[in-house]
């Protein structure tokens, strides 16, 4: 039966081949626990596109998800098909974000695993051009997927208010994140944000690839990024909010005339289940977008983010990228 089932899941996936045949053979077998679960039975919803978000698998970081999830968003609007996201674990995506235009609530009971009508879609944004052609009544899940902008890679130049139509067409605050939001005292553009991203280079912030700067890297690093916040606070007539993923430099800022939020839950959302630090992660993404400008911190030691760019785009703020 297994061998049936791999050989329906290759013809499910025969019509994205092309140049992308083996990231989507990859992909099989990263789906392989769900086709195990095929029936040969119909689907009860069809013209449903599902973005499923399982824990099990590794997930890349909140604005590489919105990527995705906006994408998979256009192709399922682009076909007709209803749209739904099930993202109830670790936590729920809906403690932090609801609906908006769309009702995008669903959860893994909603799907069926139909041999006959279930098809597994691969997301990676690359495909050349933006239109992506789905079968019509039939059921789609997409639990492979990589953190590419869809219009971004295919020369779309105005992918910024792409990206900020489709995700606010999707997702507004929940009530709980709005509460948080109005805490913090800032008034949506009110303030200009400042977003410096260093990975491990100063602490280990996660595991990867990036190394630890020596002790003298560091504090060249920290002084060149002081140097740039103090031009931009000296010609700002706003008060300047300071975002980073690390306590150490964040500390070592605390002198300067800024404002800097509470760092103690600072944490990569993918390595942390804390409803703590996924918060400020939101939190973080959504005060960066009510800037009125949003700098976004460039160096060869940094490592270069689209957590402030996307957040940028989602709020529709100016994006400057500042150099040091």
């Amino acid at each position: 039966m297994m061998i049936k089932q791999i050989k329906n899941a290759i013809y499910q996936l025969g019509g994205q081949m092309g140049k992308e045949y083996l990231t989507l053979l990859k992909s099989l077998f990263f789906n392989l626990r769900y086709v195990s679960q095929l029936k040969p039975t119909k689907a009860k919803k069809k013209n449903v596109f599902y973005f499923l978000f399982d824990p099990k698998f590794s997930h890349p970081g909140l604005a590489d998800r919105f990527k995705a999830i906006v994408g998979c968003y256009h192709i399922a609007k682009q076909n007709g098909y209803d749209f739904k996201i099930v993202w109830d674990t670790p936590y729920l995506l809906s403690d932090f974000l609801v609906p908006n235009q769309i009702d995008w609530r669903a959860n893994k009971n909603d799907i069926t695993y139909s041999l006959i009508d279930t098809r597994f879609f691969v997301y990676t944004g690359k495909r050349k051009g933006v239109q992506h052609r789905l079968t019509p009544q039939k059921q789609y899940v997409c639990c492979s997927y990589k953190g590419d902008d869809l219009f971004y890679v295919n020369g779309n130049t105005d992918y910024p208010k792409t990206f900020f139509m489709l995700y606010n067409e999707l997702f507004q605050p929940s009530d709980h994140l709005n509460a948080v939001l109005e805490e913090t005292g800032l008034q949506p553009r009110g303030y200009i944000s400042i977003h410096v991203r260093f990975v491990n280079a100063l602490e280990t912030f996660e595991d990867s690839k990036y190394p630890t700067l020596s002790p003298e890297a560091q504090a060249n690093l920290m002084k060149r990024c002081r140097a740039a916040i103090l031009k931009v606070i000296e010609t700002s007539a706003l008060p300047v909010v300071l975002f980073s993923d690390s306590q150490k430099f964040l500390t070592h800022m605390k002198d300067l005339p800024l404002i800097i939020l509470n760092s103690e839950n600072i944490a990569h959302i993918s390595n942390s289940s804390s409803n703590d630090s996924i918060m400020k992660t939101f939190l973080d993404f959504y005060l960066i977008s009510r800037s009125k400008t949003v700098y976004r911190m460039i160096a060869k030691e940094l490592y270069a983010t689209n957590f402030s760019l996307y957040a940028s785009f989602m709020g529709n703020a100016e994006e400057i990228e500042l150099y040091v």
